[in-house]
């Protein structure tokens, strides 16, 4: 594999160490004699990480220069199926964010064995945030208790960071009604009524909130004061302050997330 390559036109973050040796052979003459063909896992619709991917694999078709690659980008549940499709050798490089990698290398939480997974670049911080509307009444994390919150699709692992963040305010899973969507879905939720919040995380500004800011009155959610030093112990949380105001249509001033 042609690292420098790999690195400049594909920002992917995570690969099977299996992958070490997938040069194509090159023949006397110079030219690659063997197709490689590239699975890239990204994640559902809604999200950074889908567009994100697409534009990667096309960066990487029109830039390859002497590697005879076929790269296709395919949707997924997100990290935690790609992490197990990579295992399988069903995709060759994945999108992933820094948590669900991190107890996956351990084998850690609801992963039963450790997984042989690299980092290979990072796409972009992966911010995190609680949204909801106006009508809920809700202004706080604490005030999730009791809720219907959504909490990214089913089997795509978030809750590897949303358990210690939720925990960090004084909330549990037990506290709330968790629901499953992607982003597109539980926007579409939030403004049905048949959600009152939503956790929303991507690459800023996220498609998803965009949207969903030009139909409903959007509340961003704060975090608590002090929340990082609660999660010290977890190394891929950091806060990103200062997302300007501009962001988002809904914003009343410029508003912190957390990066994953």
């Amino acid at each position: 594999m042609h690292r420098k390559q790999v690195l400049g036109y594909c920002l992917i973050l995570i690969a099977s160490l299996a992958l070490c040796s997938c040069n194509g052979k090159k023949g006397k003459e110079g030219a690659t004699a063997e197709r490689q063909f590239i699975n890239l896992g990204t994640a559902p619709t809604g999200g950074a990480f889908h567009p994100v991917g697409c534009a990667a694999a096309n960066v990487v078709s029109d830039n390859q220069g002497d590697l005879n690659w076929v790269v296709t980008p395919q949707g997924t549940k997100g990290p935690q199926e790609n992490i197990r499709r990579l295992a399988a050798d069903e995709l060759q490089f994945a999108m992933a964010n820094a948590a669900i990698s991190y107890f996956a290398v351990k084998g850690e939480g609801a992963w039963e064995k450790p997984y042989e997974i690299r980092a290979v670049a990072t796409i972009a911080p992966n911010i995190g945030i609680f949204v909801t509307t106006e009508s809920s009444g809700i202004k706080t994390i604490a005030d999730l208790k009791g809720k219907r919150v959504v909490l990214g699709p089913s089997g795509a692992g978030f809750d590897y960071f949303l358990k210690p963040l939720l925990q960090a305010h004084g909330v549990s899973y037990d506290d709330l009604t968790p629901l499953n969507g992607n982003y597109i879905e539980a926007g579409d939720m939030l403004a049905d009524g048949k959600a009152d919040a939503a956790f929303m995380g991507g690459a800023i500004p996220i498609p998803a909130v965009v949207q969903l800011c030009s139909t409903q009155d959007v509340v961003f959610l704060p975090f608590d004061d002090g929340v990082m030093d609660k999660l010290k112990d977890y190394p891929f949380y950091s806060v990103v302050k200062d997302i300007p105001q501009a962001t988002y249509s809904d914003l009343d001033q410029d508003l912190t997330g957390v990066n994953v």
